[in-house]
């Protein structure tokens, strides 16, 4: 065994640590927090656009149903809003019985489709439309 006078030959070099082995597996674990965040994120617009579009045929069904309670109708629109509701709702006008330059006012609130019970109907708006009843003819 020869030896050698200097005295760096003695020291033991250690292994430098590769960081590209450091960091293995770390892209798969961002990705596993991360994708249930997404996929909440996207869940969460579809249902929104669900419920945006139940507000706008809710708002549409209380314009038709007061315009045929305006021309003093109200079974017909009771029906205009039975055949046009793509859920199942609740229609309140009001009076029941309009006279000739009174505001009769129609209330739709629309079930959600898709939402479950304790975030659905209970926060969806109830729409209301009102039209001053016409002069017969």
């Amino acid at each position: 065994m020869v030896l050698s006078s200097r005295s760096g030959d003695a020291r033991r070099r250690v292994p430098r640590r590769d960081h590209r082995w450091a960091e293995r597996g770390s892209q798969a674990v961002e990705l596993a927090l991360l994708l249930p965040v997404v996929v909440l994120l996207a869940v969460a617009v579809a249902l929104s656009a669900v419920v945006g579009a139940d507000v706008v045929a809710a708002q549409t069904l209380a314009r038709d149903a007061a315009r045929h309670a305006a021309v003093g109708d109200t079974a017909a629109a009771e029906q205009a809003v039975a055949d046009a509701a793509p859920a199942p709702y609740e229609l309140v006008v009001e009076p029941a019985s309009p006279q000739p330059g009174q505001p009769v006012t129609a209330r739709v609130r629309l079930q959600a489709r898709v939402l479950p019970e304790p975030f659905g109907p209970a926060w969806l708006p109830e729409v209301e439309a009102t039209m001053q009843v016409e002069e017969p003819p």
